[in-house]
């Protein structure tokens, strides 16, 4: 067990948002002198009991000493600085001093002089016996383990519906506390994990029997939801893939790691042999996030669409529907490529119980020298009997999704609301 706290450390992470949805893949380490580093573990030694950060932006604390402030300031407007400074000052407010202006920051350059590296244009915070400044820079931070006071990280945002969750079982609550890690404390030997129900479970690290991995979304395979490669280095070889479980074992039961390296392979490692653990951005990675969906609103194919009411013709058939597009169909028609829709026309709607009326209807055209033509300019008409029945429907996050079969058919279709009258327009080139 005295690799507990690390291991935990490195190897628990799940999707979080910071501001922005693209950065959902870093968290906060709080070191004992009051940095901050906002990045991921990259790799941790298991001999020499260290751990490397990579770091996107840093609150930054140092001695005077170390600290050669530049004698030039700027008061910079926080609208003016570039995206990934605004992004990190939104989810860090807190950092920032109270002043009467709270809508500018003082840039400057500084060197550490202790590391030999220049630091530009970053935010000044605190100067004096102690100095703190904020810096958006890539780089390799290597710290001691003990080091780390605790991490934090945001919640996964409820628009990403794909990812990882993780079970816990312990020796005092049993087994599946499910959730995100969404803080430990290293002082207290505590973490906090936030469930679905909304409240976090506070349990003691030293409590933990195992810790799995759970696809959010049992439909996509593991390399599409897993943020991260990671490399288990041990003194027999090397396994790369996703670590599903970690079980950490007592004095008298080693601990291991289950390391998924293929879709149906995996490979169990003791934790005896191993020397490093190593991680990377997963390339594969894609997280699904649902469209912000509005009320009558439509989403096709990664594109936003507005019912009109349906400008019908009476016909005898009270199933056919003679129509010509309203004119505003910037707004109701949808063009998509048929090249990009081999997988089905997606349709999402927020969820309502009445979206169960909505039908997938081919359009026909109207003859030309036909009454409805020449007196009433139809282009199209369309029969029930014709409708298009989804392949798929479900409810996620409260979003029904509908996946419609066009069998590679160019053409003319719409989502048609017969208890409302409203029709999207689409047209598959």
């Amino acid at each position: 067990m005295k690799y507990l706290v690390s291991k935990i450390l490195l190897l628990s992470f799940c999707i979080q948002s910071v501001a922005q949805e693209v950065d959902y893949i870093y968290s906060d380490y709080e070191m004992k002198d009051g940095t901050i580093y906002t990045g991921y573990i990259s790799s941790q030694s298991f001999t020499d009991k260290t751990i490397t950060l990579t770091t996107i932006s840093a609150l930054k604390v140092m001695d005077e000493v170390d600290a050669k402030i530049n004698s030039t300031f700027s008061i910079t407007p926080i609208s003016a600085l570039d995206g990934k400074m605004q992004n990190w000052l939104n989810s860090h407010s807190y950092i920032l001093p109270d002043s009467s202006n709270k809508s500018t920051v003082v840039l400057t350059v500084i060197e550490d002089m202790k590391n030999q590296r220049k630091y530009d244009d970053v935010i000044l915070v605190q100067r004096g016996e102690k100095v703190k400044f904020i810096a958006c820079e890539n780089e390799k931070v290597k710290v001691n383990v003990n080091e780390i006071v605790k991490f934090t990280k945001s919640a996964r945002p409820s628009r990403i519906s794909s990812g990882l969750n993780e079970c816990f079982s312990t020796r005092k609550y049993g087994n599946d506390i499910t959730g995100q890690v969404v803080c430990q404390n290293m002082k207290e030997g505590t973490i906090c994990i936030l469930g679905d129900e909304g409240y976090q479970f506070n349990i003691k690290t030293a409590d933990i029997i195992s810790r799995s991995e759970i696809l959010i979304d049992p439909e996509l395979p593991y390399n599409e939801q897993c943020p991260f490669i990671e490399t288990v280095k041990t003194k027999n070889g090397s396994y790369s893939g996703f670590i599903s479980k970690q079980v950490f074992g007592t004095k008298d039961m080693p601990g291991y790691l289950l390391v998924q390296t293929s879709l149906n392979h995996v490979d169990r490692v003791e934790y005896a042999d191993i020397i490093e653990i190593q991680r990377q951005p997963n390339e594969r990675y894609k997280p699904i996030i649902l469209p912000n969906i509005s009320e009558n609103e439509y989403y096709v194919c990664n594109k936003f669409a507005y019912p009109c009411v349906l400008n019908r013709i009476q016909s005898k058939d009270e199933d056919t529907y003679y129509v010509y597009e309203n004119n505003d169909s910037t707004r109701t028609h949808i063009v998509l490529n048929i090249n990009n829709i081999k997988s089905g026309v997606y349709v999402q709607i927020k969820t309502n119980p009445i979206n169960k009326n909505l039908i997938f209807v081919p359009l026909k055209n109207v003859y030309s020298n036909s009454i409805v033509s020449l007196k009433y300019k139809a282009k199209y008409y369309f029969n029930l009997d014709d409708e298009i029945f989804p392949k798929k429907c479900e409810t996620k996050h409260g979003i029904d999704t509908f996946v419609y079969e066009v069998e590679q058919k160019k053409g003319h279709y719409v989502l048609f609301r017969k208890d409302k009258h409203e029709a999207v327009w689409i047209e598959i080139k």
